[in-house]
């Protein structure tokens, strides 16, 4: 199963690693990215559901369960992680990936400025992107959801982009289109 499957860049993957053997469930609550991905991924072994991840329910069980950048942007993750742990085989698995440190250079950049006029803009206590980043909560955070062998890898990743300017110039243009 791949949560919050977007349009299908994991799931094209996870396909590639199942052959034609095994079979993905790929669920996401923006039925316009699932229609991205089912246009893009035209496998029988491959079924796209438009589903909110705080109320997932199926009556079969998953081996692996996939869940890229999604879980830290939930209310409620620990309810969403305890019905992701009721749907897993038992010797199943579940990959999470979730953004680390809030020190992305341009996101920094346009967030320090935002919270300088409004610094007020995020509550205590409000959901952020980078929630579970801390390798304690996350790991506090599957544990009451009944997972009992955890592992939490952290992954550094250099990237060079765009200059400032050329980032905002295409940021603004994907939010007015």
């Amino acid at each position: 199963m791949d949560l919050g499957c977007g349009t299908g860049a994991v799931s094209k993957k996870i396909l590639e690693k199942l052959g034609k053997e095994g079979k993905l469930i790929a669920i996401d609550l923006s039925r316009e990215a699932l229609n991205i991905a089912k246009k893009e991924i035209r496998k029988p072994n491959a079924y796209f559901l438009e589903m909110d991840l705080e109320s997932v329910a199926f009556s079969i069980n998953f081996t692996k369960v996939f869940c890229q950048f999604v879980l830290m942007f939930l209310p409620f993750p620990e309810i969403s992680l305890k019905t992701i742990n009721e749907l897993i085989t038992k010797k199943g698995k579940i990959l999470i990936s979730v953004h680390g440190k809030p020190e992305v250079p341009y996101f920094r950049c346009i967030m320090n400025s935002i919270v300088k006029f409004f610094p007020n803009i995020f509550p205590p206590g409000s959901p952020s992107v980078h929630a579970l980043g801390d390798r304690e909560k996350l790991k506090n955070f599957l544990k009451c959801a009944g997972f009992q062998t955890i592992h939490i890898r952290e992954y550094d990743f250099t990237y060079a982009t765009l200059s400032f300017e050329d980032y905002w110039s295409n940021y603004m243009q994907q939010l007015i289109q």
